[in-house]
């Protein structure tokens, strides 16, 4: 929502990712997307809920649900 409100981009895959501890947690990703201009919105995000929200990590990999309210 972030990029799609300040930067016109729509986020279509994350290509790279690193979780680094050190004080604090900080995330780092490579991603690709596209210009939002490009395309037609119906519904627009209202808010990012914390409900049914999570981060787990499973064989290696981080999963991450996050709720949206349109």
């Amino acid at each position: 929502m972030y990029f799609l409100d300040t930067e016109n981009f729509i986020l279509g895959k994350i290509l790279k990712m690193t979780i680094k501890h050190a004080k604090e947690y900080a995330l780092e990703a490579e991603v690709s997307g596209d210009k939002a201009e490009n395309y037609n919105f119906d519904l627009d995000v209202k808010a990012i809920t914390y409900n049914q929200m999570f981060v787990k990590q499973q064989k290696g990999k981080f999963i991450c649900q996050v709720v949206l309210d349109v």
